[in-house]
């Protein structure tokens, strides 16, 4: 609960108080600096619900990584640099992704000296390919023809005699999809 008395302590009595395992004064903070962390992340990222996870993770992380986060600076610039690292890594998994993705059939792998870097897009494209395959079949279509055949979306209405909005609602549900079976694999991988 958003305790009054908790609202007139300082930045520093709260991360003090965080640090002992307050869940009040986490409470406070969260509340302190929610919105102004969500702005900033979301005018980084240009996408309010990656931002609105994003801002979240940060005060997970905050929350769970209490007891041994050692404050050096002010708690305001503190949250601003957690945030600042996990945009970063928002931005850096996001790009990866959609740069693997979407290149996985163009992608000369002769082109890269490096063998372990072929070795890595080889076994992601594999991975990838396996995901795809178990996308429903009409997703999987759609997706094969935008990501894969190079299809614009206006071709794809004509090919499938669908809507531009059934093409974007699918493509964009194929891709969360890949994207959270795909995470996990990309960090061990890539990051």
């Amino acid at each position: 609960m958003h305790m009054s008395d908790y609202s007139t302590y300082t930045d520093e009595e709260l991360a003090h108080l965080l640090k002992q395992g307050d869940r009040t004064a986490f409470t406070e903070i969260y509340f302190r600096y929610w919105e102004l962390l969500y702005k900033h992340v979301s005018y980084m990222l240009g996408d309010g619900e990656s931002a609105m996870d994003t801002t979240q993770d940060i005060f997970t992380d905050l929350w769970l990584k209490a007891g041994h986060t050692h404050i050096s600076t002010s708690l305001k610039a503190y949250l601003y640099t957690a945030a600042r690292y996990k945009t970063m890594d928002a931005i850096r998994r996001s790009v990866l992704f959609d740069k693997y993705l979407q290149s996985m059939v163009e992608f000369s792998v002769s082109t890269r000296s490096n063998t372990d870097e072929t070795v890595i897009f080889n076994e992601l494209t594999k991975r990838i390919e396996s995901e795809v395959s178990t996308l429903p079949p009409r997703m999987r279509r759609i997706f094969e023809l935008s990501r894969i055949e190079g299809f614009s979306h206006k071709d794809i209405t004509e090919e499938l005699d669908i809507t531009d909005h059934t093409v974007k609602k699918t493509l964009n549900r194929a891709l969360k999809i890949l994207r959270s079976k795909l995470t996990a694999v990309l960090s061990v991988t890539l990051l």
